[in-house]
């Protein structure tokens, strides 16, 4: 596969981010979850709540072609949802669509993100810079799941630092993309306002 684009996630891509979400969690959480919990989480959201998602965080997909490989959002200052298709898996997709994250959220002079990972995101999060700050029993979608919260202290970024290009060479983070908010740093750990966490990197 050829290096992903990356660019601002639409409302109209809601379907397939849902696909997505879906089929990561199947594929890459087996073994790593009991089954039901792996199909409680699949498929505990729905194409029009991922809409909503959309419209209320700073979201990118990844596209290959004219198909959605990777999702990830910015919510506050939590990497809300970070996924990959396993098909796209080891091709350096998680780590562009985490560095267009991490590029916004410097620009929107952050300094920490954090995140509420699941046990096969947690590595991925490692080789990201962060950091594990406590381990978590959540319940989703009926059915209880171990996390990790982890964070990671951002420095202040000189100029030229938060330029992200996608696989055409455009800025995606900078110019012309801004956040749909603005607002402080909040405190650490609340509780998402899109989502219980999620997170599956491949």
């Amino acid at each position: 596969m050829s290096e992903p684009a990356v660019r601002r996630v639409l409302p109209a891509d809601a379907e397939a981010v849902t696909r997505l979400i879906e089929r990561a969690i199947r594929i890459s959480t087996a073994g790593v979850y009991p089954a039901e919990a792996v199909e409680a989480w699949a498929t505990g959201r729905t194409a029009e709540a991922v809409r909503a998602m959309i419209e209320v965080t700073d979201g990118f997909v990844a596209t290959a072609g004219k198909a959605v490989v990777g999702w990830a959002n910015l919510d506050g200052d939590e990497v809300d949802q970070l996924y990959v298709d396993p098909d796209a898996g080891g091709q350096g997709v998680a780590r562009r669509l985490y560095e267009t994250i991490e590029a916004l959220a410097r620009a929107n002079g952050l300094d920490q993100l954090r995140a509420v990972a699941s046990l096969r995101a947690e590595p991925a999060f490692r080789r990201f810079g962060f950091r594990e700050v406590g381990t978590d029993q959540v319940a989703f979608n009926g059915l209880p799941f171990t996390v990790v919260r982890m964070a990671k202290h951002l420095d202040r970024p000189l100029p030229d630092q938060a330029v992200v290009r996608d696989g055409r060479g455009r800025d995606v983070a900078g110019h012309g993309v801004k956040s749909r908010r603005n607002e402080m740093p909040i405190p650490l750990f609340p509780p998402s306002r899109t989502s219980p966490w999620g997170s599956v990197v491949t």
